[in-house]
């Protein structure tokens, strides 16, 4: 099997461009590398590259942060580097299109090629309101124009109304997914990331939309437990994804714009502490990405330290959100038609990367750009070309060879990485990924194959579930529809239940009743009787006959030792006119004989 590696190119750094980046102040030292094909920055107090950060193993200062916090090697390398958010699954083409849908919508084509592009991890934004509630629960009628909104017609998000079975179902689509995925690419690093709803806000008083969950979840401790329980679900039906290839965003911009009581980054920090270790129950190694309040704008809030600060926990990487000048970096958004507004200069966001660079050392906590965006231009509308490769590649250099990864915004957006296509500038659901050569250049995104590598034993055992269970269902239903062609067999019949072994012959344990109908089999409620366990445990008898009167998909819970606690379950094979058996414990025959139909 195919390995891809995803590696990013070495790059030629200006001086400029590391001034004053080391820890104590001063300029960092230039001098070339020992190859000669890029330039490097040591620091008095310290022997690392700046410019081999982005190779395969960063320097010792940038991933020791990630490595004392507990991150695995891997999701350090991943996340450290460039990736991109795929929206499809939180907006979908309309509401209508998501809405308690309990599928992953993302065609695994492409998340593929975003990997074999040279991104080094995919993260899913998912919604977890219009996928994760009952519908009696939530309802939603209709565009209102005047208010920019949905028409909310009902709104309960208790815990009492999570779809607990979608959330499940999701879950499970999208584990499949990745473990394909990870067949392939044994590297590749997934993010799940839970975003409330773009069709549930609302404007305050002051002017802010914000979404209506987040402000029942800064009042409503129901809906808080309900938020925990979506994280518990979610951990325990990706359990089986190593933390190596995957970690959780617990919420994509958390706002608190109108928060009372208290201080609101504070407190945000207090539930996110609880939702950590609900998670870590279940996944105690899972890497964990926090975003920081005020949807994690920390240039617009006086500085990252304001949005969000550490918890005490490890494994954690800390999330933030940049936009540069929206007049300039979102020409041709929507319904801004702008075409070549000159970029400003770029000292602010050369300075507020400082910023979190400088927390991520203060703090010695591994940090992560969860959002980074500008409109990619189209028929000659929104940015120049070559401004949008020079803020990347400053926006690269300043971070990355920092230890501090960048996310795009996203796959399904005008501000996508990839091309806007030309006569259909604004269609961005289902189209062709098509590289942007230029950002991608600037991004360093050149992944190169190297020897093989196998995908874990771990990903290949939990696919391998998945498509046994997805085979047994398959021939269950099969089964099925070949036992309702018939009625053949319906009826009552008395049975008998014994054990056998070679040592001591046979001895009776019980007796009762199944019941046949349309070919599926079970054990009547009255009349049974079992002397070694809970006659309770002829529920678990699960049994359909063919139109021959084989048993198919048969067992049953059984506990067969007198005096002794503990079941084991028998898988059932034979014909109703002789006998049905199976094993227990390998060691004893369970035989259940029926007599004929009443």
């Amino acid at each position: 099997m195919k390995k891809l590696f995803l590696l990013l190119i070495l790059s030629f750094f200006s001086a400029q461009s590391f001034a004053g980046s080391c820890p104590d102040g001063s300029e960092p030292v230039k001098s070339i590398s020992d190859d000669g094909t890029y330039f490097v920055y040591k620091c008095s107090s310290s022997d690392q590259s700046n410019g081999s950060a982005n190779s395969s193993t960063l320097s010792n200062n940038t991933s020791s942060v990630w490595k004392d916090n507990g991150v695995s090697a891997n999701v350090a390398k991943q996340l450290s580097r460039v990736g991109v958010n795929s929206v499809i699954n939180y907006m979908g083409e309309t509401y209508y299109d998501t809405i308690n849908s309990s599928k992953i919508n993302n065609n695994i084509d492409k998340v593929k090629q975003v990997f074999n592009d040279g991104f080094s991890h995919h993260t899913y934004v998912i919604s977890n309101t219009n996928k994760f509630y009952l519908e009696k629960c939530v309802e939603v009628d209709g565009w209102n124009e005047e208010k920019d909104m949905w028409n909310i017609i009902k709104s309960d998000f208790s815990t009492s109304c999570l779809d607990k079975d979608s959330i499940s179902s999701m879950s499970k689509s999208i584990k499949k997914q990745i473990l394909e995925v990870l067949l392939e690419i044994p590297d590749a690093v997934f993010v799940i990331s839970l975003k409330s709803g773009f069709e549930f806000k609302h404007y305050l008083p002051n002017g802010i939309n914000q979404n209506i969950w987040l402000t029942e979840f800064e009042q409503k401790k129901s809906v808080r437990d309900g938020f925990n329980e979506q994280w518990r679900l979610i951990a325990e039906g990706l359990k089986d994804i190593p933390g190596e290839n995957l970690a959780f965003n617990l919420l994509n911009e958390p706002e608190f714009e109108n928060f009372k009581g208290g201080n609101a980054r504070e407190t945000w920090e207090k539930w996110t502490t609880n939702t950590v270790d609900v998670i870590r129950d279940i996944s105690p190694d899972r890497t964990i990405i926090i975003e920081g309040i005020y949807k994690g704008l920390f240039d617009r809030h006086n500085g990252p330290a304001n949005v969000i600060r550490p918890i005490p926990r490890k494994n954690i990487v800390y999330g933030f959100h940049y936009y540069p000048n929206e007049e300039w970096a979102k020409q041709d958004y929507y319904g801004i038609r702008g075409k070549g507004i000159p970029m400003p200069s770029l000292n602010k966001p050369k300075n507020d990367f400082r910023q979190l660079v400088d927390y991520s050392n203060s703090f010695k906590v591994p940090v992560a750009v969860t959002e980074i965006a500008v409109v990619n231009p189209c028929e000659g509308y929104g940015p120049l070309q070559k401004d949008i490769t020079k803020y990347a590649e400053m926006a690269y250099e300043a971070l990355v060879p920092n230890g501090i990864g960048m996310t795009f915004w996203a796959l399904e957006s005008l501000m996508s990485p990839y091309k806007r296509i030309e006569g259909r500038c604004y269609d961005i659901f289902d189209k062709d990924l098509i590289p942007d050569k230029q950002l991608f250049k600037a991004l360093r995104l050149a992944p190169i194959t190297t020897e093989a590598k196998q995908p874990s034993k771990a990903v290949v055992d939990a696919l391998q579930i998945i498509l046994d269970n997805e085979a047994k269902k398959e021939a269950e239903i099969k089964a099925l529809k070949k036992a309702k062609e018939h009625t053949l067999f319906d009826g009552r019949y008395s049975f008998t239940l014994s054990r056998y072994h070679e040592d001591e012959g046979s001895k009776r344990l019980g007796n009762g009743y199944i019941e046949i109908n349309n070919g599926i089999m079970t054990v009547a409620k009255e009349g049974r009787t079992l002397d070694t366990g809970s006659i309770d445990l002829y529920d678990s008898f699960e049994g359909q006959i063919d139109k021959q009167g084989n048993i198919i998909s048969g067992s049953l819970n059984i506990n067969i030792m007198f005096g002794e606690e503990g079941s084991n379950i028998v898988s059932l094979k034979g014909n109703k006119d002789s006998q049905f058996e199976g094993a227990w414990n390998n060691d004893w025959d369970v035989i259940l004989k029926l007599r004929k139909k009443e």
